[in-house]
């Protein structure tokens, strides 16, 4: 699977930033948009109508990642914990789709890309903070319609302090989504399977042809397929919740489509194609940015349960 390309443009973004794990409290007002808009330590270039810069110090930006991928990496286990409650096939789709798009979101973040949406009140307070000279181009940007932006993350001049260039996003969110996703893979690999497998997750992602993009395919099952909500076929669920947990499966599946039982398409395997990647690369940055005491913890437990017991004493028998 792709999850090491992908460990490893996060791993390259973090260490551009010179991030080091912190300990914080945790607080859901503390998140990057909001800290953009109320941050009095965090300012604000608007340099074209539809284009802003936005400049954090390194220490302020490490703790609103990590407060950042605490809360969706949450969201994230919330939505995978429904795919063992649902009770039609329409919810157990939907949820592995909306699973796949969270952790899509923060991966995306963690390696230094962003979706925001700015709501006109919200686009007042940006020009309120505005620090760039030019008044009339902050004053185009804050009456013009644009309201969503797709950042990326840089270094600037100043020291210690990185700088998110946003500029104006032409499409939808969900679509943003998995653009930026794609941005994550490149094909700097010698093994054959992982570069089969990165071209494959890359061609969902990207493709309008022969593979269907996660959102494409989540549109038609909320709107071209409504009758799946009202069906109950635990038979099914069973089988496709089964097939997820089938690793091997998905790998060959990636390689080359193979034929699938009980009605089980390539719009489902696809999607669990790209959860079962975002989960695992997940599960690998909560221990790198949330859980590294507790990994400590383990492989000390781990090594002592390599020692060699000790013996009860057998007491002799008079």
């Amino acid at each position: 699977m792709p999850i090491s390309i992908i460990e490893k443009k996060i791993n390259s973004n973090l260490a551009k930033i010179e991030f080091k794990r912190i300990h914080i409290e945790y607080k859901s007002t503390h998140n990057l948009k909001k800290s953009i808009l109320n941050d009095v330590n965090i300012s604000v270039d608007i340099i074209e109508k539809n284009k802003f810069h936005v400049y954090i110090r390194f220490i302020d930006f490490h703790e609103i990642l990590v407060n950042n991928f605490y809360y969706n990496n949450r969201r994230f286990k919330i939505q995978l914990n429904k795919l063992k409650s649902s009770e039609s096939i329409a919810w157990l789709l939907i949820s592995m789709y909306y699973g796949a798009f969270f952790a899509s979101n923060e991966i995306a973040n963690l390696a230094g890309y962003f979706n925001f949406n700015f709501e006109q009140s919200e686009k007042d307070i940006l020009f309120n903070k505005n620090k760039a000279i030019d008044n009339a181009v902050a004053l185009a940007f804050k009456e013009s319609d644009t309201k969503n932006f797709f950042g990326e993350l840089s270094l600037c001049d100043e020291p210690n302090t990185i700088k998110i260039s946003c500029r104006s996003a032409g499409g939808k969110p969900h679509e943003l989504s998995w653009t930026n996703l794609a941005k994550l893979l490149s094909f700097e690999s010698n093994d054959s399977d992982v570069i089969a497998r990165t071209r494959r997750l890359k061609k969902i992602l990207t493709s309008e042809t022969r593979w269907k993009r996660p959102n494409t395919i989540r549109n038609e099952w909320n709107y071209s397929k409504a009758e799946l909500y009202s069906e109950k076929n635990k038979d099914n669920i069973s089988d496709i919740q089964q097939y997820f947990n089938k690793y091997s499966e998905l790998q060959r599946w990636a390689r080359k489509p193979q034929e699938y039982p009980n009605g089980i398409s390539d719009d489902i395997i696809s999607v669990m194609f790209v959860l079962n990647i975002l989960e695992k690369v997940m599960d690998k940055f909560e221990i790198k940015l949330l859980n590294e005491v507790l990994k400590k913890k383990s492989k000390t437990k781990n090594v002592k349960s390599l020692l060699p017991k000790r013996k009860k004493k057998i007491k002799k028998r008079k």
